[in-house]
């Protein structure tokens, strides 16, 4: 195990970030996407390639030269775990594919290198494939620095910010003529930082509103680098009585199971995404619509399974109604007119399932809408 190589890194892991741009806070999550010692089994996760010239040698690991343990990655290995020289005309790379830097906000490429060669012309150097797949050479040397041994390479890798499927190259090119011991690798590290996501802002129902359906939706903006939301739907204005809640993938929430009528509710929202929740937004309130006089239920089996007073359509609750009125509708498709000729308020409340416990979903009706008196409200309902 390479104790100190681990704790050197861990060192100018921990220097990157106290001088970087998040010294003064401590809020921040990071994670090291990947790392190699070499140690363990190569290639492993790494993908190796040769690209003519000099045929048969890769990126390998090597047991002539470490930083810390036994083994580093050498560019010219054919075989031979302790080679130390290089060919002329070599063009070798190893390279992590599918890097993903999205939700994060900082990310840095570091490792360890020692590196002899022809100075100018044989050249070790780190390359970066975006997105679109164009690549970026964000690191070159080459010469004898051998009297310096290894050397530690911090690579700033913020223009990748917000990408995904990213190639990750370390390469080796030399021309035709002199060669010398060659360029060796270890301790690689890819550490990123993110932030979870700011809270959103509440859109629906506005804050303080009233006469707000029972099944209404809950809507808020959508934050950037969010993959999910939590809401809360509370009885206090400090949620500490929360009475529905919800994770959904999308910024907009259909209250579930209907809430009760002329009730008085608070509810809030935060967003998520793979470094941890955000802050919640502050509560909004809203207030139902008041409990009516009259509640009736409609079913295409006439049974409303046992709620009353029940009927098959739609337009024999309205009828029947009796002063302001919510007739509740199975989600089903019902082939009828419908037609309000009197004073009085009916709310056609649709989508409840076959035992009026949620109305999730909706009801289509294939007919028309006709209002000659009165006031219909209509919720989750297609009208064809």
């Amino acid at each position: 195990m390479k104790i100190f190589g681990t704790f050197a890194l861990f060192s100018i892991i921990m220097s990157t970030i106290i001088a970087g741009p998040f010294a003064a806070s401590n809020t921040h999550a990071y994670d090291i996407l990947f790392s190699e010692d070499f140690e363990g089994a190569w290639p492993n996760t790494w993908v190796v390639g040769n690209e003519g010239g000099a045929t048969g040698y890769v990126w390998g690991d090597n047991a002539y030269r470490a930083y810390a343990g036994s083994w580093s990655g050498f560019c010219a290995d054919k075989g031979d775990n302790f080679a130390h020289t290089y060919p002329n005309d070599l063009h070798t790379y190893t390279e992590k594919r599918g890097v993903s830097l999205v939700a994060y906000t900082f990310a840095s490429l570091i490792f360890f290198y020692w590196i002899n060669t022809e100075a100018n012309w044989d050249l070790f150097s780190v390359r970066v494939r975006d997105q679109s797949g164009a690549w970026h050479s964000i690191f070159s040397d080459s010469g004898d620095r051998s009297a310096t041994g290894w050397i530690s390479k911090v690579l700033d890798l913020s223009p990748f910010l917000g990408q995904s499927g990213l190639y990750i190259q370390f390469r080796f090119d030399s021309d035709s003529s002199v060669t010398s011991e060659g360029v060796y690798l270890d301790s690689i590290s890819l550490l990123a930082v993110c932030d979870p996501p700011l809270a959103p802002g509440l859109l629906f129902p506005p804050n303080g509103a009233t006469g707000v359906s029972a099944t209404t939706f809950l809507d808020w903006d959508d934050v950037s680098g969010a993959t999910s939301y939590d809401v809360q739907l509370c009885i206090d204005s400090g949620c500490s009585s929360v009475v529905r809640s919800a994770t959904v993938s999308s910024s907009q929430w259909v209250v579930s199971p209907a809430l009760t009528y002329g009730t008085q509710y608070w509810w809030r929202a935060r967003a998520s995404n793979s470094c941890g929740n955000g802050s919640w937004t502050g509560t909004w309130s809203f207030t139902t619509k008041p409990a009516t006089s009259y509640v009736s239920y409609v079913s295409k089996d006439g049974f409303c399974s046992g709620h009353n007073p029940c009927y098959p359509n739609i337009q024999n609750g309205i009828a029947m109604a009796s002063g302001p009125s919510i007739i509740e509708i199975t989600q089903e498709t019902y082939n009828e007119n419908i037609v309000l000729n009197f004073d009085e308020e009916i709310t056609l409340e649709g989508g409840w399932d076959t035992n009026f416990t949620a109305n999730s979903s909706y009801t289509t009706i294939n007919g028309s809408l006709t209002i000659t008196s009165g006031t219909m409200i209509i919720e989750n309902i297609i009208l064809q």
